[in-house]
């Protein structure tokens, strides 16, 4: 269905997606806000969707992803479209496998976190703990993850980016006490795209 209503993926798809998010990145951002209840009914926001609509875009990617019907398709439309969180669900849905997958999750993850979005910040911290499409930098992992927190210490990212900055602490023989301030670390300069 979804083939059908967004038609037409590039000659050269980087995965399940037409292209790499980092590359279509929004350099404007549109918000997200109102998303869960802006397009209740699929069918429409599938139209919207195709007419141009990032937040019918986004809350039928939710949809589909909630209905255990998931299509990376639709968050790649919402990226295209100007929504953030479109480029980061988009990316998540890479190969960690496929180095030029990879590569890409991790170019769209840096720039989606240094555009506030938290679960970016938690994702590329992975990237670079891991050397997952980039090489390992477990100093700069830290600080990504330190990001994740900026919206406060009760968002889910920044739990998520907490556990994980534990292990990469401990890996390097560091203490894991207190919390994650990211007022405290300064971001890096993007990637380029």
């Amino acid at each position: 269905m979804l083939a059908l209503l967004l038609a037409a993926a590039l000659a050269d798809p980087v995965g399940p997606v037409p292209s790499c998010p980092a590359d279509v990145f929004p350099m404007v951002p549109v918000s997200s806000a109102g998303w869960h209840s802006y397009c209740p009914d699929a069918r429409k926001c599938f139209a919207q969707c195709n007419a141009g609509d990032a937040l019918a875009c986004y809350g039928g990617a939710l949809a589909l992803e909630a209905a255990q019907e998931p299509d990376p398709r639709m968050y790649h439309r919402a990226c295209e479209l100007g929504i953030v969180s479109g480029c980061t669900n988009t990316a998540a849905a890479l190969s960690r496998e496929d180095p030029v997958q990879a590569a890409c999750a991790a170019r769209t993850f840096e720039l989606a976190c240094l555009a506030d979005d938290p679960w970016a910040c938690t994702m590329f911290g992975t990237h670079l703990a891991e050397g997952r499409g980039v090489p390992v930098d477990a100093k700069r992992a830290i600080t990504f993850f330190a990001m994740a927190c900026g919206p406060g210490e009760s968002h889910p990212a920044c739990d998520a980016a907490r556990k994980s900055q534990r292990r990469v602490q401990e890996s390097l023989g560091e203490g894991t006490e207190g919390p994650i301030d990211s007022r405290a670390v300064e971001p890096s300069e993007p990637a380029s795209r």
